[in-house]
Order: structure tokens, then sequence, then C-alpha cells
């Protein structure tokens, strides 16, 4: 899918110059950035909540009861996209002087619904072949292993409306905002196209093991995030926008919001 996975590229949209490449530019200033950047609405979300707690009166009580609700785990992903795109903007605008087009986010065209249904289809089938291979080389990952998600299955369609948001476009977009476009489009600016998709799959993938929430890590959906960040990497290395990317991960995460809230729901 790449058109060239040797070598950085320069000079075509989203990709750099050699004048354009700064100290941010290193793979592991970019790497602790994207951290920065992800931890960052974590915590400013920690410190509402703790703040919200504290003025209440009740401790963590409080934040079961919110996370119980659809509309409101809505609002705290809601906010969480918010904080993350105002990091990346940020960083991008104020320390790397930049525009957002660098980062793969210019003007969606017609053609980028065509390109993430390939990106789309590519993925089924590689992501298939991964689980039979794991499943035939016995790695012991539990390929039936469900991943954890705090909204509940409601016949209310406003709420069904913002489930999809918050599980289908919200982490669609920002997701790949983040490693796609932020981290994938300047390491290209230093490394290779391999170099570049091995680094950002491998992190992509270890952010959806789930950590923290007293379950067994989640091995399957780092295999299935990791094939799937291939793909998406290819996508914007080829057609240097972020939205044939933003639209094949949305598809994806429509199948998971079809089974779970539209189907069973």
């Amino acid at each position: 899918m790449p058109e060239d996975a040797s070598t950085p590229q320069t000079g075509s949209p989203g990709q750099p110059k050699p004048s354009d490449v700064s100290g941010y530019d290193q793979p592991v200033s970019l790497v602790l950035l994207t951290l920065v950047i992800f931890l960052f609405s974590q915590i400013v979300i920690g410190i509402l909540l703790g703040i919200l707690m504290f003025a209440l009166g009740q401790g963590t009580e409080l934040f079961e009861r919110i996370t119980e609700s659809n509309i409101q785990n809505f609002l705290l992903i809601a906010l969480m996209v918010v904080l993350q795109f105002v990091a990346i903007y940020f960083v991008v605008r104020r320390l790397m002087r930049r525009s957002l087009k660098s980062i793969g986010l210019v003007k969606p065209v017609g053609a980028d619904i065509a390109r993430a249904a390939l990106g789309w289809g590519i993925y089924m089938f590689a992501v298939i072949v991964a689980m039979v291979f794991l499943n035939i080389l016995d790695t012991g990952i539990d390929l039936e292993q469900e991943q954890q998600i705090d909204f509940q299955p409601t016949p209310d369609l406003l709420e069904r409306g913002v489930v999809f948001l918050s599980l289908v476009a919200a982490p669609a977009f920002i997701e790949e905002v983040l490693m796609r476009g932020f981290l994938f489009l300047n390491l290209r600016r230093r490394l290779n196209f391999l170099q570049s998709t091995l680094i950002v799959s491998v992190l992509f993938g270890l952010a959806h093991l789930q950590f923290g929430t007293g379950e067994p890590l989640l091995w399957v959906a780092f295999v299935d995030t990791f094939v799937l960040s291939l793909i998406l990497c290819g996508l914007t290395e080829k057609y240097k926008t972020l939205w044939p990317a933003i639209f094949a991960h949305a598809m994806k995460n429509s199948i998971a919001f079809y089974l779970l809230f539209v189907r069973e729901g």
C-alpha cells in the first residue's frame, strides 16, 4: 500500500521538507509527547472528578454512579476528546510551528470513503488470517475474551446515538489524529515507513490491553488493533490525509457497535 517503504518522503502534502525537521521530530521525543498528550486528558478528568467528589463529600461511589449512565459516559469521552485535540493543537501549532495539514487534517473528499472501504476490507482479511494462525499455533491468547465497555445496551434511540458517538465516531477521530496523524506522520520525518509503522502499531496495540481494569490483559485486542494500525498507517502513507484512516477505523468500530447495541439491544 505505501508508495515508498524505505526512506522518508519529502515535499508531499503532509510530509516534511528537509528544512521543516525540528528537535521535536526525534522518535523518542514524539513517543513521549504522544504519551503526555494521552495522559494529559486522563489527569485533567481525574482532577475534575476528584474536585467533584470532594465538593459533594463522596468517594469512588460517585465515579461508579457516573459511569453507569450512557449519557454521562459520553460526556466524559467528549471531554477527553476535546482535551486531547487541544493538546495536539498546542504541540503542533505552538511547539512545532506547523499547520494541522502537516498531521493529515486536510479537507475530506468523496474518494476517501472508497479508500476507507478498501482499507477496511484488507483489515478484515488480515485480522481473520491472524486469528486463524493464533489458533493453530496455540499461543495461549484467549480469542474469546471480551473487551470491557462501560456503556449499557439500550432500546432508546437517543442513547444509542450517544453510544455511537462515544464508541464509533469519537475514538476513530481522536485516535487517528493522535496516532496516525501526530505520531506516524511526524515519525516519517526521521524514519522510514516500516520503522514508523511498527512503532505506532505496537503502541496502538498496547493502548488496547485494558491496563487497570482488574481483568487479564486483552492480548486478542492487541493483535486486532496492531493489524488495524498496519493498514491505517498504509492508508495515511499512500493518500497523505487522515480521512481514509478515520473512516476505516469508524467502519471497524461500527461492527462492534452493531453487535452489542443494535442486534443485542
